[in-house]
């Protein structure tokens, strides 16, 4: 039986509107935590749907 497989990788870039410095310090760490985690891969992968 044939098995095919793909790895995707994404590099995201965010900004802010006019790359304005709105997120202060005490909101910082919070975001990148979040950012990093697997709660934004749980997200997108709810959001995604087969193809195949």
């Amino acid at each position: 039986m044939a098995q095919s497989l793909a790895c995707l990788l994404a590099h995201v870039v965010f900004s802010t509107k006019h790359r304005q410095p709105i997120i202060t310090d005490d909101v910082r760490n919070e975001l990148h935590a979040y950012i990093g985690s697997s709660s934004i891969v749980e997200t997108v992968n709810e959001n995604s749907r087969d193809v195949s």
